[in-house]
């Protein structure tokens, strides 16, 4: 659930720089903040359409801990977690999702009948979850909106 990590207060700051980080681009804050920027506007996009009296709703959600090599890619050229990856590799069928497990709440949220015109809502693992504060700031989802 990385856009727990995210914070609107920074995400605003790229915004209104077009991109530039003030010092120290790290990989996994960046996609942190990308998952908050997801969740809100998510969230906006379904007050938006309902407001509009469109039957159009989006949800997001938290696939949980995957074995892909997606994670790889975000840890190049972090030395100390490269290597704690590396010693726990053996661990990592037992602990994270195999792709097949990972897609169930994707597939959940997109074919089942039980969330037919439920929008704004964030899940894991098949479930309704409260996401992070951040990510429900109305006020702040408008204005990332626009």
């Amino acid at each position: 659930e990385l856009h727990r990590i995210g914070n609107k207060n920074k995400l605003l700051s790229v915004l209104e720089t077009k991109g530039a980080y003030e010092s120290g681009y790290n990989s996994w804050r960046a996609y942190g903040q990308s998952k908050l920027a997801l969740v809100l506007c998510t969230n906006e996009l379904t007050r938006r359409e309902t407001r509009e009296g469109k039957k159009v709703f989006a949800n997001s959600l938290h696939p949980g801990a995957v074995k892909t090599n997606v994670a790889g890619k975000g840890l190049s050229g972090n030395r100390v977690t490269l290597f704690v990856r590396d010693m726990l590799s053996c661990l990592e069928s037992y602990l994270l999702k195999t792709p097949e497990e990972g897609a169930q709440t994707s597939l959940y949220c997109a074919i089942s009948k039980e969330l037919n015109g439920v929008g704004g809502k964030y899940f894991k693992d098949c479930k309704a979850k409260k996401p992070s504060s951040q990510a429900l700031d109305i006020e702040f989802g408008e204005k990332l909106y626009d």
